[in-house]
């Protein structure tokens, strides 16, 4: 017969063999290609031969490969090789860290969406740590290449034989994405990914929030493949929790703790430390991020005195244009470490103008006359123009803490990463008193994230708060006082005995 969609199927009779375990035979034929199915009985054949009557005469596509309607192969797809499938949708226009997050969050996912009988009768074929590295590393990784026509695609990583057979093993018992439909599977399969891989007790909210959000996009993906008909998730609000996202003011350091650090970064024993002085002072005074800093160039510092007529003496600027993230070239285009990005949540052409304050045009003076610019121009750069790598400038910072702070804040974690400088620089400014809409510009974000991010910072409006409010009050007279006089005495009821 001619499906509606003018492919030939054909179907022949089931037929018995002897001395097998599934004996009952079905063939049929999508074009030139002929397919067969075994079955137990023949009943299971004939229904499996009505199914595809059925397919064929409503018009659905046969797979040219498996020779079985479109649509069933979608109904069987393990959420496994579907959140490949995701991911490789969306890698090209993805940035390295996010690329990286997202493999990291399906991970989790796809191991808490396994058939649990099928993991037990077929062990993994290697340790824990070795799946998860198989996994992300693997099969949700890509490289990019270019096609004839000019057009950036994701292409699958070569796979050595043993990740090869990880994740195969990882596909025979990953459950079907269909499952994924329902909202109580769903919040399952959430709240298994829960536990903390190390240590124990459970993942922060925040983590939590950010799987849901993952999951959420890859459901909808499911939604847009015809896998399910609709996303259980969307609609679906959770409890926000606020605190995690604001920064912790004891773990801030704040200008004297940085000067402390900064001297230690001078006084290192190890040579390379000093190349790295400028690049966390201007992180202090202007705010800039690190992928930020790594990316800035010579040319893009407005010294003071090229400054317009009017400016603040002695202050310049720098114009951030793009950034540099250090992410491992698992997650890079070229499969360099490195990879430049346009500025966070910016457009590729759009740059940031900073304030330089007159203390960072001196730093970056010394700094130039001590170890230049790299050959492409960039401000900071190790050993032969290398790009500052994070692990790098992380262990000169421990170097640094170890030796400036006290135990107790060691303790406590002041200043424990290198971001903390821009936390620093951002308290700063919230203590005395620049505008919030100033200071969301300078850091380059929103003022509400800035609101959010630094709640904890804005203590110094409330005496302004107080001395308004006092107004109010005294304006009005007591609300309360009038109230609170002591009540009169009752009259005193002569006693029985006096009676």
């Amino acid at each position: 017969m001619k499906t509606p969609r003018g492919q030939e199927v054909e179907f022949w009779e089931p037929r018995k063999r002897e001395n097998r375990s599934k004996p009952w035979e079905l063939r049929w034929r999508v074009d030139d290609r002929v397919k067969s199915k075994s079955f137990k009985t023949k009943a299971l054949a004939q229904n499996r031969e009505k199914a595809l009557h059925a397919a064929a005469r409503d018009g659905e596509a046969f797979d040219p490969v498996t020779c079985e309607p479109v649509s069933w192969l979608r109904s069987a797809e393990t959420f496994f090789a579907h959140a490949i499938a995701f991911t490789q949708a969306r890698w090209v226009d993805s940035a390295p860290k996010t690329r990286s997050n997202r493999s990291e969050m399906l991970m989790r996912l796809i191991l808490a969406h396994v058939d649990a009988k099928k993991v037990k009768k077929t062990p993994a074929p290697a340790s824990d740590l070795a799946v998860r590295r198989a996994i992300v590393n693997y099969g949700l990784s890509f490289t990019v290449a270019e096609n004839a026509s000019g057009q950036r695609t994701a292409e699958p990583r070569k796979r050595p034989a043993e990740v090869a057979r990880i994740l195969a093993w990882v596909e025979s018992v990953s459950r079907p994405v269909a499952e994924l439909g329902d909202l109580d599977t769903v919040t399952d399969v959430v709240d298994a990914t829960g536990a903390k891989l190390v240590g124990k007790g459970r993942c922060s909210p925040t983590t939590m929030r950010n799987r849901r959000k993952i999951l959420r996009a890859c459901l909808q993906h499911a939604v847009a493949r015809g896998i399910i008909a609709s996303n259980p998730l969307m609609g679906v609000r959770f409890q926000q929790t606020r605190k995690e996202l604001a920064v912790n003011p004891h773990t801030t350091p704040d200008l004297e703790q940085v000067q402390r650090i900064l001297g230690a970064v001078v006084a290192s024993p190890v040579a390379r430390d000093r190349r790295l002085v400028a690049f966390f002072g201007i992180a202090a005074l202007t705010g800039m991020r690190p992928g930020e800093l790594r990316a800035l160039r010579a040319d893009e510092v407005t010294w003071p005195q090229h400054m317009p007529k009017g400016s603040r003496p002695g202050w310049g600027r720098l114009t951030a244009s793009s950034s540099r993230a250090d992410i491992g070239e698992l997650w890079t285009d070229d499969g360099g470490r490195v990879q430049a990005r346009e500025l966070k949540q910016r457009g590729e052409d759009e740059v940031r103008p900073i304030p330089l304050p007159p203390e960072g045009a001196a730093l970056l003076r010394w700094h130039l006359d001590e170890f230049g610019a790299a050959p492409d121009g960039r401000l900071f750069s190790l050993e032969e123009g290398d790009d500052v790598h994070g692990d790098v400038y992380r262990r000169a910072w421990e170097r640094a803490r170890k030796t400036a702070l006290t135990d107790d804040e060691l303790t406590r974690g002041v200043g424990k990463r290198v971001y903390d400088l821009r936390h620093c620089h951002a308290s700063t400014l919230i203590n005395v008193g620049v505008p919030t809409t100033e200071i969301a510009r300078r850091l380059g974000h929103s003022v509400e994230v800035l609101l959010t991010t630094y709640v904890h910072w804005f203590t110094h409006l409330e005496d302004e708060a107080n001395a308004l409010i006092d107004q109010v009050f005294a304006d009005h007279g007591p609300i309360t006082g009038h109230l609170l006089s002591p009540a009169p005495e009752p009259p005193e009821t002569p006693s029985s005995e006096a009676q």
